[in-house]
């Protein structure tokens, strides 16, 4: 019994001498015993390589490699292990295609891709769309110009609704405008002229006859303007709109 508890006292002190806990004293106590005991001295061995293994357990951190990856491998373990416990064989082979698009640097990429291409689709969008509303507002303003600017009727016109009107009969309407013959012609030519760009015939007869000075054929041939200058003539002629 003695034996014994000399034993226990000396392996109590033995987990304090590593620590630095005994008065040198109880060291050199301690020492002399592990030199006559070899049941002690073993367990002084088995206390130092537990404890260089707990050093070396706290100096190393429990990290796998690419810490970064762990949550990936986790999802992927996950579903692999939910699509065998469905009865899905091969699952690791068959769908180890997708494993890429569970790591951050793939769905960034990914992301990416898609971001460019929407950015060029927007731009191209925006090109064309500017490109419409440009050629609309050139056929707005084209028309517009179209609409202020005035075409002559071609002599052909002229000359039958002129020739047709000397047809009529005696009873004429208020609206008719009475003209002779040799005042139609000099209508005529000045007409023709106007419509053929020759200036300086036309100077010529607004010269012969400044009665035609004040005509203006930009804005068409107006009733009231040859009510004003054909006065008093004997034959009838009847002038409709845009003639």
């Amino acid at each position: 019994m003695i034996v014994k508890d000399k034993h226990k006292t000396y392996q109590k002190l033995l987990y304090l001498y590593r620590s630095g806990e005994l008065s040198r004293r109880e060291i050199k106590k301690l020492e002399r015993h592990l030199d006559r005991c070899e049941e002690c001295a073993r367990e002084k061995l088995q206390i130092e390589k537990t404890e260089r293994l707990m050093a070396k357990a706290r100096s190393t951190t429990p990290l796998p490699p690419n810490p970064q990856e762990l949550t990936e491998r986790i999802m992927q373990t996950l579903q692999y292990e939910q699509l065998e416990g469905l009865g899905i064989k091969g699952v690791k082979y068959k769908y180890r295609w997708l494993d890429w698009f569970y790591f951050p640097k793939v769905r960034f990429a990914m992301v990416g891709i898609v971001l460019v291409v929407l950015g060029i689709f927007i731009l191209q969008s925006t090109m064309i769309l500017h490109r419409v509303s440009s050629l609309e507002q050139k056929m707005a303003l084209q028309a517009a110009r179209a609409e202020r600017e005035w075409h002559p009727r071609p002599k052909k016109a002229m000359l039958r609704a002129l020739e047709d009107a000397a047809r009529v009969s005696d009873n004429w309407p208020d609206d008719w405008v009475v003209i002779d013959r040799k005042t139609l012609d000099v209508l005529l030519r000045v007409y023709e002229k106007w419509h053929r760009g020759e200036k300086r015939g036309l100077y010529q007869l607004e010269k012969d006859f400044p009665l035609f000075e004040k005509l203006d054929f930009a804005d068409g041939i107006k009733k009231s303007e040859l009510k004003e200058i054909l006065k008093n003539k004997k034959q009838i002629l009847q002038f409709i709109n845009n003639i």
